[in-house]
């Protein structure tokens, strides 16, 4: 029975790291990326059905329990209405993070890299924080 110390002396080192290399790689590979327009449609669909479900809200709710009154269906509506405008907001940053990608994989300087993400998180930041302002 070999050891790893007797295949180490035996095998040339770079054989070695190379072989485990590649076993690394397909152990640890991960999942590939699904189409991204399908996830596009996936989100702008999530969007349109979280905006049909705000805009027939009341005869949903109606059908499915005649005896709902007004004020059951206004609070309903109204956290749907939130559901969307926060969805809305967030499928729209991330659409405008995808045009953007590519500003940040050119061949420039780190700092100038670093200058692009940090200034595109705060304002996505302050964008979110000024939807729930005006949610509030």
């Amino acid at each position: 029975m070999k050891t790893l110390k007797n295949d180490v002396e035996t095998q040339d080192y770079a054989s070695l790291l190379a072989e485990s290399h590649d076993l690394a790689s397909q152990i640890y590979d991960p999942e590939p990326i699904p189409d991204r327009r399908l996830i596009t449609l996936v989100a702008l669909g999530q969007c349109g059905l979280i905006c049909l479900l705000f805009i027939y809200c009341g005869p949903l709710i109606r059908l499915l329990d005649p005896t709902a009154g007004v004020l059951d269906i206004g609070i309903i509506s109204s956290y749907l209405f939130t559901l969307l405008v926060v969805d809305t907001f967030v499928v729209a940053a991330w659409l405008l993070m995808r045009l953007i990608r590519d500003l940040f994989t050119l061949n420039e300087m780190p700092c100038l890299d670093i200058r692009y993400q940090v200034g595109s998180f705060w304002g996505l930041l302050l964008l979110f924080v000024g939807v729930f302002v005006v949610l509030l």
